[in-house]
């Protein structure tokens, strides 16, 4: 793994990015849909495919803070790829900070972090995330979503597993681990960790974050049982990140393949 000097403030140019984004989607048999609010300069893309009989139905978000580029980067070269198994159904938000993204910043454009606003839902964009999962039928199997840390040595996982179900961690952690080494500290992030695994109860969530909901609390509360937050180092190069988290989402399909009876909602 190389290590850069400081984090290397790479992002992409939002607009050709999302055209790419619809044009492989598109093609890979996804439908595209913008459920941005007109105030907002970009649009915000919703990719959903569905099979009549899956094993598994999957909600998958990258783009949450715009300085982490490697997640939306990776969901468009799967796309490209044509990486998503047919037995699978999915609901896909690859940018969901397109102006933070545009301005290589972690916050919106009122520089808000829309990661914290899932309980009082001040910006548009967590408004509008929430007002499409709550017009879907049903709830998902799992949902993963796409992130990065500055500070971070190595690649990491939250899981948010209340039921205690079989865990995926491991499986997603090793994948990635081909490409960016796993961050094996015992304290990431201000939480205890084991192997690169942060398994937050809700008396240390409380005491993080307060009413400052982010993306997997909402989602463990309302439309899912299990939610991995997915991390690769942004100091480090933006190559090994993007197949870090393509490698990482694979090894999460695999593992919804092949034990979807442990996801049953």
């Amino acid at each position: 793994m190389s290590i850069l000097q400081g984090y290397e403030r790479r992002t992409f140019h939002v607009p050709r990015y999302l055209e790419a984004v619809r044009r492989a989607a598109q093609r890979a048999g996804f439908l595209v849909d913008d459920i941005g609010p007109r105030a907002l300069p970009f649009p915000m893309l919703v990719l959903k495919r569905s099979t009549p009989t899956p094993k598994a139905t999957l909600h998958l978000s990258a783009g949450m803070h715009g300085d982490e580029p490697a997640g939306p980067l990776a969901l468009l070269r799967m796309l490209r790829a044509g990486a998503f198994p047919s037995d699978l159904s999915y609901v896909i938000f690859p940018l969901l900070n397109p102006v933070g993204t545009a301005a290589n910043r972690r916050e919106n454009g009122d520089r808000l972090d829309i990661n914290r606003d899932y309980n009082c839902f001040r910006t548009p964009e967590a408004r509008a995330h929430v007002a499409h999962l709550k017009s879907l039928p049903r709830r998902f199997d799992l949902s993963i979503n796409l992130h990065e840390d500055w500070e971070a040595k190595g690649c990491y996982i939250y899981e948010v597993n209340p039921d205690r179900e079989c865990s995926i961690a491991p499986s997603v952690l090793a994948g990635a681990n081909a490409h960016i080494p796993v961050d094996c500290s015992p304290l990431i992030d201000g939480s205890p960790a084991e192997q690169g695994i942060i398994r937050p109860t809700p008396e240390t969530r409380r005491a993080l974050l307060g009413d400052s909901w982010p993306e997997t609390l909402y989602m463990i509360n309302h439309h899912t049982r299990h939610s991995y937050t997915f991390e690769t180092p942004s100091n480090t190069n933006l190559g090994p990140r993007i197949s870090a988290q393509c490698a990482a989402v694979y090894a999460a399909f695999k593992a919804l393949i092949e034990n979807g009876e442990w996801f049953e909602i």
